[in-house]
């Protein structure tokens, strides 16, 4: 509002004017208030109103999501037990052992092959008999005088043996084995002895140095040895650990001449094996030359 504008203004009207004049201000300014107000509202609510105004188009989710690994499923408890396919255990096959022959009954210093000093009759025999056949001589003898100077056993008729009690077991081809000891249950293996004719009898054993029974010496030169002495045409000698009873066909291995006793070692041409023998045999107390 505007006031009118006058020529003269008295002093007596001058509060009225500006009582009204301030009741005027007021007026106006309580319309532009509210005006203001409204239009600060309308423009309020319309921003509001516009801002209220929400685009409802959603882009898709491009987002792949992985599918869900699912567990394995327990095993059934109710399921049939299937039978174990591991192979049975196999068992080896027995060893063969193939039987002896007469090459495996070597001759050695405390054996007869496999047979060792110590053995029992009845297993000794028992592996001799399969390959020598069922025994020719098979007896006992007993020795019950001791010679306390000797260290040796005799019988009635001078014979001589290391122990009280004797069971000779001889074989066909010539081997005879002697079993030695106090009573019968305690007999074993103690020694052997074996000769031949002058053609030895099949099967031929030999020596673990392989000398064979009736050999000639010239022939297993390597093999065997011969001593000098002996009892005229017989002498010793030795081959992998048996003794050797020897025949020269030539020069004797001992003579006398006069009392004097000769000692010589034949040419080994004339020399041939004819007795194979160890350890304890039967002998005889005055054994002459």
């Amino acid at each position: 509002m505007h006031l009118r504008r006058t020529a003269t203004v008295r002093p007596h009207h001058v509060a009225g004017l500006l009582a009204a004049a301030s009741l005027l201000l007021a007026a106006c300014g309580s319309d532009d208030a509210s005006t203001t107000d409204g239009e600060s509202t309308a423009s309020t609510e319309t921003a509001a109103s516009e801002s209220t105004v929400i685009d409802t188009t959603v882009a898709p989710t491009t987002t792949a999501v992985a599918p869900a690994t699912s567990a394995a499923p327990a095993p059934d408890s109710t399921a049939p037990t299937v039978p174990s396919t591991t192979a049975p255990a196999t068992t080896a096959a027995p060893t063969t052992v193939a039987p002896l022959v007469a090459a495996d009954l070597d001759l050695g210093e405390a054996a007869i092959g496999p047979v060792a000093f110590g053995t029992g009759v009845d297993p000794a025999i028992a592996v001799l008999a399969a390959v020598l056949g069922v025994a020719a001589i098979d007896e006992t003898h007993e020795y019950p005088y001791a010679d306390e100077v000797t260290g040796v056993y005799l019988d009635d008729e001078d014979g001589i043996f290391a122990f009280p009690l004797l069971r000779r077991v001889c074989f066909a081809n010539g081997l005879c084995t002697s079993f030695g000891g106090r009573d019968a249950a305690d007999l074993q293996l103690v020694g052997y002895d074996y000769y031949s004719a002058e053609v030895p009898a099949d099967p031929v054993l030999t020596t673990t140095a392989g000398v064979p029974l009736g050999a000639r010496w010239s022939d297993h030169l390597d093999a065997m040895t011969a001593d000098p002495g002996g009892c005229y045409s017989q002498g010793f000698g030795a081959s992998g650990g048996a003794m050797l009873v020897l025949v020269s066909n030539g020069e004797f291995f001992g003579t006398f001449d006069g009392e004097t006793y000769v000692t010589a070692v034949p040419d080994p041409s004339v020399v041939t094996v004819y007795g194979i023998f160890s350890g304890e045999n039967p002998g005889y107390l005055y054994d002459d030359c």
